[in-house]
């Protein structure tokens, strides 16, 4: 009977050791995965994305790093702007729903973390030529006032 319950309990004691590992690799490598998908819209990121994916010769280099650079830049910007009409969005919503909602319901909307819309964004320079892109694309957006 000894022996069957130290048996059991180093059974128990390895499957619990087990999980704790498990649960502690698999979280490490989901918060891996996420962050090298979150470095994907910045423009650092996601230009060391595609050098991994092209691969390029040495040759190559000199010629496709302008390229990618803009691109990133222009990625970067589309991120921002999505990011910055869904803010917008949000406080319209936020404004037709005022009337509707009593005090305590409008403070915890108005106090939804502004951060929210802009974690991990910076702010573009406006001197940027290809703000919009090569032909000026969401220009219609910024004009809906």
């Amino acid at each position: 009977m000894n022996q069957k319950i130290r048996n059991t309990i180093l059974l128990v004691i390895t499957l619990l050791i087990g999980f704790a590992i498990g649960f502690l690799v698999s979280g490490r490598m989901i918060k891996s995965k996420v962050e090298d998908m979150r470095s994907y819209y910045t423009t650092m990121g996601f230009h060391h994305h595609l050098l991994r994916v092209i691969a390029p010769t040495p040759e190559q280099s000199n010629e496709i790093e302008p390229i990618l650079t803009k691109y990133a830049e222009l990625n970067h910007d589309l991120l921002f702007d999505y990011k910055s009409n869904q803010h917008d969005l949000f406080l319209e919503l936020q404004d037709e729903l005022e009337p509707l909602l009593n005090a305590d319901q409008n403070e915890r909307i108005s106090q939804w973390p502004e951060n929210r819309f802009f974690r991990n964004q910076q702010m573009p320079n406006d001197d940027r030529r290809h703000r919009n892109g090569p032909r000026n694309q969401g220009r219609h957006r910024r004009n809906m006032n």
